[in-house]
């Protein structure tokens, strides 16, 4: 099984705008136009759902970019008060950082599958 860059685009988008609904800025930019597997989809969404869950009490805004290429990277900058960090212990090879301003960074690269 395979799913459209389009058909993530759409989905994320979706959440967005609830999240906006909920009271916090949120924006998806999701950029490529293939096929990803059904798990590479999986993937992203369940980090996007975690990153959500973690933070929904205290998100003020969130920016999700993912980059469909060569690789697939997924990227969020997050205003929230929960720390994310944690996160890494549930997604393979995800990174985390916080600025000064206390912008937290989470970034995670699949690699491209064959379909």
């Amino acid at each position: 099984g395979a799913i459209s860059v389009q058909e993530l685009r759409l989905c994320l988008n979706e959440s967005s705008e609830n999240i906006c609904v909920y009271g916090a800025d949120c924006k998806a930019i999701v950029k490529g136009d293939d096929q990803l597997t059904l798990e590479q989809a999986t993937q992203i969404y369940d980090l996007f759902e975690a990153v959500v869950e973690t933070e929904l009490d205290s998100l003020r805004a969130m920016l999700i970019s993912i980059d469909v290429g060569a690789q697939v990277e997924v990227s969020f900058c997050v205003s929230a008060a929960e720390p994310l960090c944690g996160l890494r212990a549930h997604f393979q090879g995800l990174e985390w950082e916080q600025d000064e301003d206390g912008l937290q960074y989470v970034t995670r690269k699949l690699e491209r599958s064959r379909r």
